[in-house]
């Protein structure tokens, strides 16, 4: 028992140093009286538990979202699914996005790795707008044009975040990428919870990115017209984002590969770099005698051997300027160090988040001028996200065959940027884009957009301005599979009935992922619904 004391000692100790700001003394004191009276079995799990409010720097309670009598599963609606079959499949899913996370969970993880490479969401920003907007978390919304109920209490939006972007985490491959849009209210915290869930060394960055004008009424003191786009990778480098920018560049060929006119590498050693008597030698090149010196005359060294220069001009990707040579860098190959050859790589390109901040077709205007041309009216969407937005972070996986996931789906951009990019680059990616049904938006808006865009024309035969362009009107390449969420009342010791669903399961699984593998399901856990059960 002496070891037990020693660390109810420890654990006491480590709870008196944390902040009055996190833990007040009262709750201090509770937390003693806990940790005092528990066993050398429990103690240690006692301590986590009592101290997971505060160990991402901020205080709120991460309560579990889950009812123990009903489990939900995504079902496939044969009526509603649409398109062409032989062309690209995506998934459109309608339900709670906590229920269907879940689902995705068990269906697109393999081995206990993530199958879904980009996932890009735009939660509520938790904003303060009035109740006459349907806003307001302590009435009922009365409204009937949809607005996202995004007024929460602080740890009410972190719970429902964090709730989710766990299950999220699981869902990412290994060389996945998240994105994820926030403004001023929460994307702080936000960025702190981020770094507790993905990891704050695989953060890449928070993009400004400009919304197109103020919102009007909400901001006291300074008209803000951006929001932010937070970036996390699954691994622990961006192995994704590119190293060149190639966009309005002159891109030329040689006999060796593609390279952008004028993008050319120091081989001269720079001061700061030290100076090595290997690296101190003359070189002779088309006729000229070049000399590793600085602007002012002093001997220097070349970064290279005189072996490695000498087949750096063999292979002619030597540079030569006024007083020095330079090396070519090419967008499809690399100068191998180790045997100073030429070898292949990929064409990877480096974000400029300016681009962000400047180009009007990112901007909240571009999307609401995108939705009313295909829905035929204003209004019908709050602030949708452009196309040319998401297709951008998209085309920052260089996959083509990549799994896009929006589990925020709201009016549909997503999803139709993944058609687009498809069209643009042969690609053959596929989305799938989870959205409830609340005031009618999933059937409304997120799937009528997504099925005029395919289909050239309303589900009501109605007719719209929008067209992808004048080759190809409408993308009519694909098929959309849509899933709605079904509950079940289950208990926890009705085996017989856990059975008959687990077996009911494995066949939607199979339709929601035709690549899907049978593996353990603990149905009671790894399916329970984030509501009770309610008969109707």
């Amino acid at each position: 028992m002496a070891d037990l004391a020693t660390k109810k000692q420890h654990y006491i100790k480590e709870i008196n140093k944390i902040a009055k700001e996190s833990f007040n003394d009262e709750q201090k004191e509770l937390v003693r009286g806990i940790l005092d009276n528990a066993t050398e079995a429990n103690i240690d799990s006692v301590y986590t538990f009592v101290t997971q409010r505060v160990k991402t720097g901020f205080v709120f309670d991460a309560a579990p979202e889950v009812a123990h009598n009903c489990i939900s599963l995504c079902e496939r609606d044969n009526k509603k699914s649409f398109g062409n079959e032989s062309g690209v499949h995506h998934k459109l899913i309608i339900g709670e996005n906590y229920d269907v996370l879940k689902n995705l969970v068990a269906t697109y993880t393999k081995n206990g790795k993530g199958l879904v490479d980009v996932i890009y969401i735009d939660p509520p920003y938790n904003t303060e707008k009035t109740s006459e907007d349907g806003n307001d978390y302590k009435t009922e919304i009365t409204s009937e044009k949809f607005i996202y109920r995004d007024k929460f209490g602080r740890t009410g939006w972190l719970n429902m975040m964090k709730e989710r972007l766990e299950l999220a985490r699981k869902l990412l491959s290994e060389k996945g990428v998240i994105f994820i849009s926030i403004d001023d209210n929460e994307q702080a915290h936000l960025k702190v919870l981020c770094d507790e869930i993905f990891g704050e060394n695989n953060f890449v960055t928070s993009i400004p990115r400009l919304t197109g004008s103020q919102r009007s009424g909400q901001e006291k003191y300074m008209n803000v017209s951006h929001d932010y786009i937070i970036c996390y990778s699954r691994g622990e480098r961006f192995a994704n984002v590119i190293d060149r920018d190639i966009e309005g560049k002159s891109i030329q060929q040689d006999k060796i590969g593609s390279f952008i006119v004028g993008d050319t590498k120091a081989i001269l050693a720079a001061a700061s770099q030290g100076y090595s008597k290997g690296g101190d030698y003359d070189f002779e090149y088309n006729g000229k005698l070049y000399k590793p010196v600085d602007s002012n005359g002093n001997r220097n060294r070349w970064l290279w051997t005189k072996d490695r220069m000498k087949a750096a001009a063999k292979l002619g990707i030597l540079v030569e300027t006024k007083n020095t040579l330079r090396m070519q860098i090419y967008l499809d190959k690399r100068f191998d160090e180790q045997t100073n050859t030429m070898q292949d790589k990929d064409i990877k390109l480096i974000l400029h988040t300016a681009d962000f901040m400047t180009k009007e077709s990112y901007t909240n205007p571009t999307g609401t001028k995108e939705l009313e041309s295909i829905m035929m009216r204003k209004k019908s969407f709050d602030n949708p996200k452009p196309v040319e937005l998401i297709k951008k972070l998209i085309s920052l996986n260089p996959s083509s065959d990549s799994i896009v996931l929006d589990f925020f789906g709201g009016s549909g951009t997503t999803m139709q940027a993944v058609m687009e990019l498809n069209v643009e680059d042969g690609g053959n990616r596929q989305c799938i884009l989870v959205t409830n049904n609340e005031n009618n938006i999933a059937t409304d808006i997120t799937y009528e957009r997504i099925y005029r865009v395919v289909n050239g024309k309303g589900t009501k035969k109605e007719t719209f301005d929008w067209i992808y362009r004048d080759d190809k009107p409408y993308l009519a390449d694909n098929y959309v599979d849509v899933f709605n969420t079904k509950s079940y009342e289950l208990q926890i010791d009705d085996y017989d009935k856990a059975q008959e669903l687990l077996d009911k399961a494995k066949l939607e699984f199979k339709k929601l992922n035709p690549d899907y593998e049978f593996h353990e399901l603990d149905i009671y856990n790894q399916l329970a619904s984030l509501k009770p059960y309610k008969k109707n």
